[in-house]
């Protein structure tokens, strides 16, 4: 009993810190909290780091509570596009199923060509667009000139002076 409460408190001073990644640019930004996935770059890393964002201070984060990468060495952020991860299963699918009910009509009604030019192109050129989607699937967030990285703290350690009280 004793630990779960432990456990709640210490999630319950994480909640109070955002990684915040803003466009300097324009009006733009992003919000990490504790507990969101997150993929980054960092100087010396061989790869992207890729986990669960764990915890934060002022000057550095946790991923997956073996993994803490000062924020000064971040180099980039991935961002999940939702839309493109959406539209690669939903093309694979089309151009599949397509070349399926081709074949499957083809087959039923004793069609002696099986499948048809016109079905091999559009159907392969589903599953081929589908594949080339991959690679936009996720946006990298160059951490220079455009896009900065904060970590905010939202707790209130002090008590705020009231104006209106006398």
């Amino acid at each position: 009993m004793i630990s779960l409460l432990l456990c709640s408190l210490a999630q319950e001073a994480q909640a109070q810190y955002i990684l915040l990644v803003q466009s300097t640019v324009r009006f733009k930004n992003y919000k990490y909290f504790v507990g969101d996935d997150i993929i980054i770059k960092a100087t010396g890393s061989r790869g992207r780091i890729k986990g669960t964002l764990e915890g934060m201070t002022d000057s550095s984060i946790y991923i997956d509570l073996d993994k803490e990468v000062m924020i000064k060495d971040i180099e980039k952020i991935y961002r999940h596009r939702y839309w493109f991860g959406l539209l690669t299963p939903v093309t694979a699918i089309a151009g599949a199923g397509y070349l399926g009910l081709e074949v499957t009509n083809n087959l039923l009604t004793g069609n002696p060509t099986i499948v048809s030019n016109n079905t091999l192109f559009i159907s392969s050129g589903l599953l081929a667009f589908s594949a080339a989607l991959i690679p936009f699937h996720y946006r990298g967030l160059r951490i220079d000139k455009r896009w900065q990285v904060l970590v905010l703290y939202m707790g209130m350690d002090y008590d705020v002076p009231n104006p209106f009280q006398r």
